[in-house]
């Protein structure tokens, strides 16, 4: 999610404001994923994502019967050395299955995840440099701790973030 958002703050790190001589810039602190979490449209891909590992879960499940099938039947009495063998082979090749069908959920899933947050991300650009002008902020750093050190809670915008987000994003 960090490389995503680097983009987006590194934009609006340093903000026009009005020149200023003697006005000590405003530094605040904004915590991007916890916005990207809690927001309205953040909860809404959350629970297109976990749709979708449900039903990859369920589309998978005839493989994950068949390679169980496979295990008992190789377990059964009486079977020939070359049984066993084509068994073997059979379990092989469903593991590959198993594996390239996994790894196609996989990209989809980072595909879904990427798009919805570059739908938030679009989003939320112009929310930040509107609150920045309407707040007179002229930094705004992402709250992660190999970037602040500390911030107290008066410079952390994350809740009125979040709370336009919603606003402007309600019904979407």
């Amino acid at each position: 999610m960090k490389r995503v958002f680097c983009g987006l703050l590194m934009s609006l790190t340093l903000l026009p404001s009005a020149p200023a001589q003697d006005k000590k810039p405003m530094v605040v602190v904004i915590n991007i994923d916890q916005v990207y979490l809690m927001s309205d449209m953040g909860q809404q891909l959350a629970v297109t994502m976990q749709k979708f590992t449900t039903d990859a879960r369920q589309e998978g499940q005839p493989l994950a019967t068949r390679k169980t099938a496979l295990q008992e039947k190789a377990r059964t009495d009486g079977l020939t050395a070359a049984d066993l063998a084509q068994i073997q082979r059979d379990l092989n090749g469903l593991d590959i299955e198993i594996g390239r069908f996994n790894e196609d959920k996989k990209r989809q899933a980072q595909v879904m995840q990427d798009e919805g947050l570059g739908a938030i991300e679009a989003k939320l650009k112009p929310i930040l440099e509107t609150l920045a002008k309407e707040n007179g902020w002229d930094v705004l750093l992402n709250k992660v701790p190999s970037v602040v050190i500390m911030a107290g809670p008066a410079a952390d915008v994350t809740a009125k973030v979040i709370e336009r987000l919603n606003k402007e994003t309600a019904g979407n």
